[in-house]
């Protein structure tokens, strides 16, 4: 059975491949001016705007790395899930992971600011194998 190779991506992802197999050696910031992406443009402030008005999102996190930013949602079912995660989609592609269990929840600051839990740990684990 053949699938229809356009219904996986978006025109955003078509436009991506096809700059990419033009030049495959773009940079990023070059890449994204060409398929009309930014970084910091609009599309950071549009979307800020839109997810300050979703009930579900209880906190957003502006990350390094790979992925742009880190929502910390509450939905009433999987079905809630899926259509705050459809809302999403004209923004980018959203990652979803769910919390299982939170075996350490919240944690009270070292009052010295120091790890000392750590270094404490490593000295006897280094002591135990002498």
């Amino acid at each position: 059975m053949a699938m229809d190779s356009t219904a996986l991506m978006d025109s955003f992802g078509r436009s991506l491949l096809k700059e990419l197999q033009d030049n495959a050696r773009l940079s990023v910031a070059e890449l994204a001016r060409r398929v009309g992406l930014s970084a910091n443009g609009q599309h950071y402030f549009r979307l800020m705007e839109f997810v300050q008005t979703l009930e579900e999102v209880r906190e957003c996190h502006h990350l390094t790395g790979g992925d742009a930013f880190l929502l910390k949602v509450t939905t009433t079912s999987m079905s809630g899930l899926e259509a705050l995660i459809e809302a999403l989609l004209p923004y980018g592609n959203p990652v979803t992971s769910l919390v299982l269990s939170t075996p350490i929840e919240r944690r009270k600051f070292a009052i010295t600011g120091k790890l000392t839990s750590v270094t404490t740990k490593k000295k006897t684990a280094w002591s135990t194998r002498r």
